[in-house]
């Protein structure tokens, strides 16, 4: 419907919009009480970011946008859509062997999918294995981050 020729995004662009748009679904993550239009700009911005991403970046840039849109759409009960982009995350990690915090984290983003998905015997499952993988993660504070998120899903399990 537009007359103009669709204009060129260099490549700095791209990277510049995946990263602030990663950032605003972060924001959007941590908002208490979201509104459904809220939900709705979490998931977009985190496809968004990675769609930029697609255009410029590594495969570990593709396999941390995965990530991500698989945290939202688990986050918002979107439990299929979520499961679906954790297993691409996991599939990747297992192709490119980002190390053992990618691998661990794909684990979590595939349990969280499967609680949003409500197979919980399976996510008990995949908490379990992310904590195993996750226990060679060599930085505290990333081995820290990693146990905070399985200690909130044993949490929703166990609630």
């Amino acid at each position: 419907m537009h007359d103009r020729p669709a204009e060129v995004i260099d490549d700095a662009a791209h990277s510049d919009l995946a990263k602030a748009l990663f950032n605003r679904s972060w924001t959007l993550l941590d908002t208490a009480d979201r509104t459904r239009a809220q939900d709705d700009e979490l998931i977009a911005t985190a496809q968004a970011s990675l769609w930029h991403w697609l255009q410029v970046g590594t495969e570990l840039n593709r396999e941390r946008g995965h990530w991500l849109i698989a945290r939202c759409c688990a986050e918002v009960g979107r439990g299929d859509e979520a499961l679906h982009h954790a297993d691409v995350c996991l599939q990747s990690c297992l192709e490119h062997d980002h190390g053992v915090f990618d691998l661990a984290f794909a684990h979590e983003a595939r349990a969280r999918a499967l609680i949003a998905a409500g197979r919980l015997d399976e996510a008990h499952e995949v908490i379990d294995t992310a904590a195993l993988e996750g226990a060679a993660i060599g930085n505290a504070d990333d081995q820290q981050w990693l146990t905070d998120n399985l200690k909130a899903l044993h949490e929703r399990l166990d609630a």
